[in-house]
């Protein structure tokens, strides 16, 4: 004798419950024969009619609908006494000293069979990124990096030093690489890589307002002449960096002898006479 064949799990829907529960409120079929016709136990269909007047309100308790809400709110509770009960642990795991990561507290949860997703989304940490450090493989994006990271340094050493990230990013697009321009500016960064680029001038002689113009006696003839020691002299102003500051000097030199005939110095270059 063969094994008999399980029933189908029929699916209540609305139009379908409201087929059962109406011949049972008109009573001109008996609950057997109601059940008979339906493929239904007999305990199924008083169950439906039960149902029915408790959602029309004949009857004092909890609705279909009361009932749905009532398990939301338990599954709802449920959710949160364990996000507590995580929160507690993970202030029980971090109380001896500032935790660097929280990595080795999802571990633990994960050992102790506990859910490191729900861990994962309390602390806000990817679990993508946990699981990649879990077992020491870089993740996509990391090697990603470290490939244009390279073509970075590469592009940067042929300018050779003089192509910042906006360049870099120029030659990296034309040669077919898929990257951002936020991304190489990162990774130039990261990489300390710096463009170098000319100072520009700064113009550091400025004539005062009220000052009077002063004749051009050598008429830029700076040859040296043998025979005029002492006569023609050329002035020259220097800045020197030291520890309190610009120190000016001015020196006077002998266009013949080419040798230093005074100097002077002062804090401000107005103050040189």
């Amino acid at each position: 004798m063969g094994k008999k064949k399980p029933r189908s799990r029929l699916s209540f829907t609305p139009d379908f419950k409201a087929e059962i529960v109406e011949p049972c409120r008109r009573g001109d079929r008996s609950v057997g024969q109601i059940a008979k016709d339906f493929d239904l136990t007999e305990t199924a269909v008083r169950d439906r009619g039960k149902h029915a007047e408790v959602d029309k309100g004949e009857r004092g308790c909890l609705t279909s609908n009361d009932h749905e809400e009532l398990a939301a709110l338990r599954r709802e509770n449920r959710r949160l006494r364990e996000d507590v009960e995580v929160l507690k642990r993970a202030t029980a795991f971090f109380r001896d000293g500032i935790a660097v990561t929280v990595h080795p507290f999802i571990e633990a949860e994960k050992r102790a069979g506990h859910s490191v997703e729900r861990a994962c989304e309390l602390l806000k940490v990817s679990r993508t990124a946990f699981y990649a450090r879990r077992t020491g493989k870089p993740g996509p994006r990391s090697v990603r990096d470290a490939e244009l990271t390279k073509r970075i340094t590469q592009v940067h050493q042929h300018s050779p030093g003089t192509y910042g990230a906006p360049r870099v990013h120029g030659i990296l697009r034309r040669e077919g690489e898929e990257c951002g321009r936020r991304r190489v500016a990162r990774l130039t960064w990261e990489a300390g890589l710096q463009a170098r680029h000319r100072r520009r001038r700064h113009l550091t002689t400025i004539a005062g307002p009220g000052e009077a113009s002063r004749l051009d006696l050598i008429v830029w003839n700076f040859h040296p002449d043998s025979t005029g020691l002492d006569a023609r002299g050329c002035g020259e102003i220097t800045c020197i960096p030291t520890g309190e500051g610009w120190l000016h000097l001015a020196t006077m030199i002998d266009i013949s002898s080419r040798q230093v005939i005074g100097w002077a110095t002062a804090d401000q270059m107005s103050e040189i006479r």
